[in-house]
């Protein structure tokens, strides 16, 4: 299989109440928000690994399931239809009050914890991962690329650059002169960190005169921004 996932995750554990209907509402009130916020604010640097990692081989797993836990992690890894499900001590109180780098600092710390995990103990080769972590480290955990190749006209181009960062995405109009390089970057929109969502707005850029570039989003809107 060739691995394409890298996933983290706070699972609700429950030591207080056995009755199911309890337990349910615990999770909601509780649970369910602090679980959505930290799979959104992991994706900063998993999405960037899944990004820069090169083809990854494995016999059985298509995706890494990293369930952060605050005791008594679960020994075993769990293969579920090639999931690889691993638990890893994880102080997620620690996570949500340290700032914005920090948290990139975190998962990245834990991630490497998870694969010499793997590898030791499972004999699951993934020494790809742990490059890729030191390249992000050496990148200062910039989680920043041009989506497609520039669109050109004449002597400039235009091109557009995603910052995803812990709990935003930004999405930038980058005009360039072929000779003097960037004329202008201008930020077009933010939204939700989560490639399912800001994925709407990358339809397809194009100009629409000698100054004027616009992007139509997947559903049809049009954003235009001219760099003079």
């Amino acid at each position: 299989m060739i691995l394409k996932e890298i996933q983290m995750d706070l699972p609700f554990v429950n030591n207080k109440c056995n009755d199911y209907n309890e337990s349910k509402k615990l999770y909601e009130n509780t649970w369910k928000l602090k679980r959505r916020q930290f799979q959104l604010m992991s994706r900063c640097m998993t999405s960037m690994i899944e990004r820069l990692m090169p083809t990854v081989r494995t016999e059985s797993y298509w995706k890494i399931l990293i369930e952060c836990v605050d005791e008594s992690p679960r020994k075993e890894v769990i293969n579920l239809l090639g999931v690889c499900s691993i638990q890893i001590l994880f102080d997620s109180t620690k996570f949500f009050n340290i700032n914005n780098f920090e948290k990139k600092q975190y998962i990245i710390e834990t991630i490497i914890k998870a694969i010499n995990y793997l590898c030791i103990n499972n004999n699951i080769h993934l020494e790809e991962i742990r490059n890729v972590c030191d390249i992000i480290k050496g990148t200062n955990y910039t989680n920043e690329w041009f989506w497609k190749k520039p669109v050109k006209m004449a002597y400039k181009n235009v091109q557009i650059k995603i910052l995803h960062e812990v709990d935003i995405v930004s999405i930038y109009m980058v005009f360039k002169d072929t000779k003097k390089g960037v004329i202008k970057e201008i930020l077009i929109v933010q939204d939700v960190p989560d490639e399912w969502i800001y994925n709407k707005y990358l339809g397809k850029l194009e100009w629409i005169s000698e100054d004027t570039a616009q992007l139509v989003t997947k559903d049809g809107n049009i954003i235009c921004r001219r760099y003079i």
